[in-house]
């Protein structure tokens, strides 16, 4: 497993979690977790927006991860503005980048809890 790249502070970016999740794609997918990867391209002339949507589901969970920058313009493309945006759930809830990759790295751990937790029950 390719390790992540964290700032001094060790606060981990969404961009440094994505690029965690895609350059460790082979391993995750051995452990059972799914990826899916969607292209965003949608709008008109006064709103855009472009970019990606990656989804893996693991258990009974799901991550999700939207990396998109939008263009938006009242009038004319001339004077358009344009920022990026990325957001980052689990389960449907806003959550940080330490937690998701916290569970990522402790996947197998959770996994195998999880499993003994059902044949106790």
């Amino acid at each position: 497993m390719i390790p992540i790249k964290k700032f001094h502070n060790g606060y981990i970016t969404i961009r440094n979690l994505l690029e965690y999740i895609l350059l460790n794609e082979e391993y995750f997918s051995k452990l059972g977790i799914k990826l899916t990867k969607k292209s965003v391209n949608e709008g008109d002339n006064y709103f855009y927006v472009s970019g990606m949507r990656y989804k893996l589901e693991l258990l009974d969970d799901t991550i999700s991860i939207e990396s998109i920058y939008i263009t938006e313009d009242g009038d004319n493309w001339a004077q358009a503005e344009g920022y990026s945006s990325e957001s980052l759930h689990l389960n449907g809830k806003s959550v940080e980048t330490n937690e998701v990759y916290d569970y990522l790295i402790n996947f197998k751990s959770i996994k195998r809890e999880r499993n003994i937790n059902k044949i106790l029950k």
